[in-house]
């Protein structure tokens, strides 16, 4: 089960995800650059440099266009389309068996909206819709044989989708721009049928800069072969960054989200569902607990299944509930990361509706907390903190080099003293001590069953 983890967003980097797609905009991206200078960017490229490397060299373009269908036809698919795409807006249709509200409730309470735009992405004459979700981009839907599906998305702020216009194309891109060290560009161009017939990738890496700036000696990448400042920066110029102001923007039935469930609706039957329905090797063991104390406890899930897909990584689900039903909260996890350098332990703090993700980071053991908070059924994080290393050894083999004394603290991207860190941390977890949730004293299916049948009786 892949779990998001959320690290290093401050409300800055919100608004430009909100504007341009991007975490911060490479040097020479402005998103003003005509076709024509594309064409003449990329053109005065030294040749020997790119035309080998280039992967759309090797890829037929012959993709049917607009006008090899008849305008009448166009039309009618287009709007069968768009009432698809309304349904799914109007929370009257399930995309991967999902609700439109249920997928994206989280931006909505977080931040009043979640903006939805219908934009030619695949250059066939008919619209599809782009879901902006602020810290991974757009989230881009295609129908196909009559339904609606996900066609690509971002993933995070390494993978961030954003839409870019070159040549007279557009291009999905995915891109890095966020992070120390890099700026990688990934660009896909779909056909009608959602295949990828174009690709290409735009990289600079320039680790070891003390300024998290690139330059001549720093490397840079396209299509997998070496190029230099020069071409990459033309590259980069030579795809512009479609503003979402100029999409047709896509309306939705918005909801005012209470925090309980209507009164005829028997929270218990939903819980009771959800169990007898789930298959043991997602969830195997359950308790009820009333994170928030309200009074109505939350159904917590975990699978003990030595088979799940990551053994040294134990899932959780919260289900919460609002107006409008059950919310699932699945993505949760702690443990031992097999790939990658995650080991923590995932709590929840009794009584104040909040999760505490305390972690350290492999290869240093650098030590980061990230808080959770249930609103209205759905938990997302609400602050974070860490320890950041700022100066690395000349000698990697230094045995005596302790990352602790190399850097500082931080809370929301805000560099504090140890004991301040401490204060703070200590005021976003309201002073409750955790509860390890891998701890929690859970009842196997059957069990769990009969004691919701005594309490939907």
């Amino acid at each position: 089960m892949d779990r998001k983890y959320i690290l290093s967003l401050i409300p800055t980097l919100v608004i430009a995800f909100s504007l341009s797609g991007c975490g911060s905009t490479p040097n020479n991206m402005t998103g003003s650059v005509t076709d024509e200078s594309a064409v003449t960017n990329t053109d005065s490229i030294d040749n020997s440099s790119s035309d080998d490397s280039a992967k759309t060299d090797d890829i037929s373009t012959e993709d049917t266009k607009p006008e090899d269908i008849p305008e009448g036809n166009r039309d009618i698919d287009n709007d069968q389309d768009l009432q698809l795409y309304q349904s799914y807006l109007d929370n009257t249709l399930k995309v991967n068996d999902t609700y439109f509200l249920d997928k994206y409730m989280y931006e909505i309470e977080d931040f009043g909206e979640v903006q939805a735009y219908y934009y030619d992405i695949d250059e066939d004459g008919k619209k599809e819709l782009l879901v902006n979700e602020l810290f991974y981009g757009f989230d881009i839907y295609d129908v196909k044989d009559g339904s609606v599906y996900l066609l690509t998305a971002g993933d995070g702020t390494a993978a961030f989708c954003s839409v870019y216009e070159n040549n007279g194309h557009i291009y999905i891109g995915h891109s890095d721009f966020t992070h120390m060290g890099r700026k990688h560009l990934d660009l896909s161009r779909y056909d009608a049928d959602g295949n990828i017939v174009e690709e290409a990738s735009i990289y600079a890496d320039y680790f070891d800069s003390e300024t998290d700036q690139y330059d001549e000696s720093s490397t840079f990448i396209y299509n997998d072969k070496s190029i230099t400042m020069q071409e990459y920066e033309a590259y980069m110029e030579s795809y512009r960054l479609v503003d979402p102001e100029e999409m047709e923007k896509a309306e939705y039935n918005s909801i005012d989200v209470g925090s309980a469930p209507a009164a005829d609706y028997n929270i218990y039957e939903e819980y009771r569902t959800i169990v007898d329905q789930t298959e043991p090797s997602e969830w195997d063991r359950f308790q009820l607990i009333d994170l928030d104390a309200d009074g109505q406890p939350e159904l917590f899930a975990t699978c003990t299944d030595e088979n799940r897909p990551d053994a040294g990584m134990q899932p959780y689900m919260i289900v919460g509930y609002n107006q409008q039903g059950i919310v699932m909260n699945d993505e949760f996890a702690d443990g031992v990361a097999s790939a990658g350098g995650y080991r923590g332990t995932l709590y929840y703090l009794p009584g104040t509706g909040k999760l505490l993700d305390s972690a350290v980071y492999a290869p240093l053991g650098l030590p980061s907390d990230t808080i959770y908070e249930m609103k209205d059924g759905a938990i997302t994080y609400t602050e974070y903190g860490g320890f950041n290393v700022t100066e690395y050894p000349d000698d990697t083999a230094d045995e005596n080099w302790d990352p602790m004394e190399h850097g500082e603290w931080e809370w929301m991207d805000e560099t504090v003293s140890e004991d301040e860190y401490k204060q703070k941390f200590l005021a976003a977890t309201e002073n409750t001590t955790g509860k390890a949730m891998n701890e929690i004293d859970y009842m196997d299916k059957e069990s769990m069953l009969k004691e919701l049948e005594k309490l939907i009786q």
